[in-house]
C-alpha cells in the first residue's frame, strides 16, 4: 500500500526495529568482522536495498513525493532507547532524493566491543567447522580444472563452401554418386543440415574419427511433434546422419534445400570446455570428496551454461562468484583473480565440436550397444549459425553423438526432449 503521510510516533517506534534488521541484513556480511568505528554509515538505494525501503517509505511517507522535482522529506532521528534497543545510542536518517537514502548507526562503546568480540569468534569458528567439513576452495577449483576438454569452435564465412567436400552449414551437400538422398516414411526428402569433413578438423578428433570422411546430417522439417525419450538409447529419428567415403567418384548433389543461410566453416577455433554442474553431480569423472561436496551444498563451480566461447564474463560475475565462495569457507576464501580463472572454465553455449554439452533440459548421454556415445558437435539454434532458421521451436539444442568403438554411428538428441 502506499504512504502518503509520515507514519506517527508511536508506529516510528515499531518501525524502528524492523528498519535496523532490514539494514544488517542487507548490508552485513557476517563473514568479515565488524567495522571497527562505533558510527556506521549505511548508503542505501531503493533499486538494491528493497526490505529497508519497504520501512522508510512507511516511515517517511515518501509514496506523497515520487513526483516532486525536489522533494524535501524530513529526516529522522531517535534514540536506541526509545525503540527498546539498549546496544544503539541512537539511528539517523537523512534522505538522498526519493531513491536513496543515509542511515546512520551508533553504538555504545561496550555493546560495540561486545558484538565485535562475539563476530570475531562466529568467524573462527565457522572457518573450523567449514575447514573440517568442506575440502578447500583450491582442491575444489582445481579438481573441476581437470576436467577441461580440448572444444572448438566453427569459424564462418557466408556463402558456400569453396571445396565441394568442405564443411558448410545449409547449401547442398557432396555425396558419392551411388548415394542415395534419404527421405521419410512418405517418400519425402529429408532436408540437408549440415556437413563435416573429418579431414579438416583438428587432429585430436580427426584421429578420434578415423582420419577421414564426410558426415552429412539431413532433416525431416515436416515432423510436427515435440521430441519425446524414455531410456539412453532413444535419439531423434527425424535426424539421419551419413557417411560418405570422400575417395569415391561423387559431386554436388541437389535436393532438398532448407532455409537457413548458406555458411562455409573455413576454421575452428580452439578452447577449453569445462562440465555442466549437471555431469559433476551425476557423473562419475570428478573427485569423489569433492562431487560430495558439491551434492551436499548445492555449490556450483563456473559460469552459466548460456555464455558463448569467447564471450566475457558478466559485469557483476566477478564479485558475484567471490561472495559465493566466502558464504561457503568464509572471508578471503577467493581473490579477484582467482574467481576471474574460475569464471573462465565453463560449460560453453553455441554450437561447438567436441567438448561438454551443456545441458538445458536434463543431462543425456545417449548410448549405443550400451556404450556411452561421445559429444561430436552441440546445435544451439539460438546461436549465429542459425539466423533465420528453426527446427521446431527457435530455441532449440540438440547433442550430435557419435560411438567410439563404430565411427559410422553419430545420433542427435534435442536437450529437452523429456528426462529418462
Amino acid at each position: 500500500m502506499p504512504f502518503m503521510t509520515p507514519a506517527d510516533e508511536s508506529r516510528r517506534i515499531e518501525l524502528m526495529p524492523h528498519l535496523v534488521r532490514a539494514i544488517v541484513f542487507e548490508k552485513d556480511n557476517p563473514n568479515y568482522p565488524l567495522h571497527e568505528d562505533r558510527v556506521v554509515r549505511h548508503v542505501l538505494s531503493r533499486w538494491q536495498n528493497f526490505g529497508s525501503f519497504a520501512v522508510l517509505d512507511e516511515l517517511c511517507g515518501a509514496d506523497a513525493l515520487r513526483d516532486a522535482f525536489f522533494p524535501e522529506i524530513p529526516s529522522i532521528s531517535m534514540f536506541g532507547a526509545t525503540f527498546d534497543n539498549q546496544d544503539i545510542i541512537n539511528v539517523d536518517i537523512e534522505w538522498l532524493g526519493t531513491d536513496g537514502a543515509q542511515v546512520i548507526i551508533s553504538y555504545h562503546k561496550e555493546a560495540h566491543a561486545r558484538m565485535v568480540a562475539e563476530r570475531n569468534k562466529a568467524i573462527e569458528e565457522l572457518k573450523a567447522r567449514r575447514a573440517a567439513e568442506y575440502p578447500p576452495p583450491a582442491e575444489v577449483f582445481a579438481a573441476y580444472e581437470k576436467l577441461g576438454k580440448p572444444v572448438w569452435t566453427p569459424v564462418l564465412e557466408p556463402g558456400d563452401a569453396a571445396n565441394p567436400k568442405g564443411s558448410r552449414y545449409f547449401g547442398s551437400p557432396w555425396m558419392p554418386l551411388d548415394a542415395e538422398w534419404p527421405e521419410n516414411e512418405d517418400g519425402d526428402q529429408l532436408g540437408f543440415v549440415m556437413q563435416i569433413n573429418i579431414a579438416d578438423l583438428p587432429t585430436a578428433m580427426r584421429n578420434r574419427l578415423g582420419g577421414d570422411g564426410i558426415v552429412a546430417m539431413f532433416y525431416d522439417v515436416d515432423i510436427d511433434w515435440d521430441p519425446c525419450y524414455d531410456g539412453p538409447e532413444d535419439y531423434e529419428t527425424a535426424a539421419v546422419f551419413l557417411r560418405f567415403d570422400p575417395n569415391l567418384e561423387g559431386g554436388v548433389r541437389e535436393g532438398r534445400k532448407l532455409e537457413g543461410k548458406a555458411q562455409a566453416i573455413t576454421s575452428w577455433r580452439a578452447g577449453t570446455d569445462y562440465p555442466d554442474h549437471e555431469d559433476l553431480l551425476a557423473g562419475n569423472e570428478i573427485d569423489v570428496g569433492v562431487q560430495k561436496f558439491l551434492i551436499d551444498t548445492g555449490y556450483e563451480i563456473g559460469e552459466s551454461r548460456y555464455r558463448l566461447r569467447g564471450e566475457p564474463a558478466g559485469t557483476d560475475s566477478v564479485g558475484d562468484f567471490m561472495r559465493s565462495a566466502e558464504n561457503m569457507w568464509g572471508a578471503g576464501a577467493c581473490d579477484a583473480e582467482t574467481s576471474a580463472n574460475v569464471l573462465d572454465m565453463f560449460c560453453g553455449a553455441g554450437d561447438k565440436l567436441a567438448g561438454w554439452p551443456a545441458w538445458d533440459g536434463g543431462r543425456r548421454w545417449l548410448e549405443h550397444e550400451g556404450r556411452r556415445m561421445a559429444l561430436f558437435y552441440q546445435i544451439d539454434v539460438m546461436d549465429r549459425p542459425w539466423e533465420g532458421f528453426a527446427f521446431w521451436r527457435g530455441d532449440e539444442r540438440a547433442h550430435i553423438f557419435f560411438d567410439e568403438a563404430d565411427t559410422s554411428v553419430f545420433r542427435l538428441a534435442w536437450d529437452r526432449g523429456n528426462e529418462y
